[in-house]
């Protein structure tokens, strides 16, 4: 007998995982959106994962649309203007998850030299206003998760909901 993995019950599994460490709503046109980041550390650099999540009520000419505003952001976009941090931009489709046909999601793991202990500082005055000035979206601040140890673990799930509640 054959062992066989079930490859959308790992993906599901490995993004349960994530280590989450901040997210922002953000307006792009008439849509709204959240953007999740998780950071992966790692040698001597590590990556960013940047998911946009947008509820397109399951129109695919929107959805083509917001997918062609975020393609030069995997495209190189962000590689070439931040190429002394940068080495690598890969773009991660999301819809083997399931029918994701009422939303646009877009993730962007983003592989950058000593990433250690510069999230915050990279997101914040490099990778998100390089995000608005490519795709003409306006983000919240980022809301900062408490760092590992200092604070009860929580989901991101029930971080979004307690956002989205206050």
């Amino acid at each position: 007998m054959k062992n066989s993995i079930d490859a959308k019950r790992t993906l599901v599994l490995l993004k349960g995982d994530e280590r989450m460490v901040a997210f922002a709503g953000f307006r792009l046109g008439a849509a709204e959106g959240v953007m999740k980041v998780a950071s992966f550390v790692r040698g001597d650099g590590g990556y960013l994962t940047l998911t946009f999540l947008i509820d397109t009520q399951g129109d695919s000419d929107v959805r083509d649309k917001l997918a062609a505003t975020f393609r030069p952001l995997a495209e190189g976009v962000l590689q070439r203007q931040l190429e002394k941090d940068v080495t690598m931009v890969v773009s991660v489709p999301l819809d083997v998850l399931g029918d994701v046909s009422d939303y646009f999601i877009e993730e962007l793991n983003i592989y950058i030299r000593g990433l250690e202990g510069r999230e915050r500082r990279l997101l914040e005055r490099q990778i998100l206003p390089l995000v608005e000035a490519v795709t003409h979206a306006t983000f919240a601040p980022l809301e900062w998760m408490p760092e590992q140890g200092t604070e009860p673990a929580t989901s991101w799930l029930d971080s979004l909901r307690k956002w989205f509640s206050d």
